[in-house]
């Protein structure tokens, strides 16, 4: 066990130090760390820097936890960080167009070969995306913020009229289990039934779960 302890305490500061190299040569693109939380790489804790903040600690410092902390706890602060990374991505998309336009410049063939963009045509209405969208949510388990990123506006930007952010997602959501809720209600009437109800504390929500069981 000793030798155990030993490698351990060999170890654990390397890896430390290898994630800190790993996040100082990557480029940042979520500023919220550096906006709202210390962290220490010692014991692996971002520590809240928002006044009176009733949920101080958090383990490690990926930026969606910390994004969401911010998002759910500090609205203002949530504000603040979000016109900031639309800062951020508009200087990443010039930096961007700027790099491919050189690049597409450079070389002895670019006077011989013709780039020519290529456009994907698909089969998709209105109701297909919206569902394909809520099905990223409720079944694969993704946050509404993905309708944020800049990477998922690219996708949706061309292929859509009509607007797609987290909030007509989360008004879709509430419509479809409101329908859901009233087809069980019309299922279950004047029938007799068995309840099992469980709670369930996970990323700082508490949720309560209804199973019902019927003939």
């Amino acid at each position: 066990s000793s030798t155990l302890i030993r490698y351990l305490s060999w170890v654990y500061p390397l890896f430390l130090a290898l994630d800190h190299l790993n996040h100082m040569g990557r480029k940042q693109t979520n500023p919220v760390g550096q906006m709202f939380f210390v962290y220490c790489s010692t014991t692996n804790i971002s520590r809240c820097q928002v006044l009176n903040c009733s949920y101080l600690v958090m383990k490690g410092r990926h930026s969606k936890t910390l994004e969401k902390h911010v998002e759910l706890r500090h609205p203002e602060e949530y504000s603040k960080l979000l016109k900031e990374k639309e800062k951020i991505n508009s200087s990443e998309s010039s930096d961007e167009k700027c790099s491919t336009e050189k690049r597409y410049k450079i070389g002895p063939l670019d006077k011989i070969v013709n780039v020519t963009p290529k456009s994907l045509h698909i089969r998709m209405d209105k109701n297909i995306l919206i569902k394909a969208c809520t099905e990223l949510v409720t079944n694969n388990g993704r946050p509404l913020s993905i309708f944020k990123d800049s990477g998922m506006k690219k996708i949706l930007g061309p292929i859509t009229n009509f607007s797609i952010n987290p909030q007509n997602i989360r008004m879709h959501i509430i419509d479809e289990s409101e329908y859901i809720v009233n087809q069980i209600k019309k299922e279950i009437i004047n029938r007799p039934l068995s309840l099992k109800m469980d709670c369930v504390t996970r990323l700082d929500r508490s949720l309560i779960g209804i199973n019902i069981q019927y003939q």
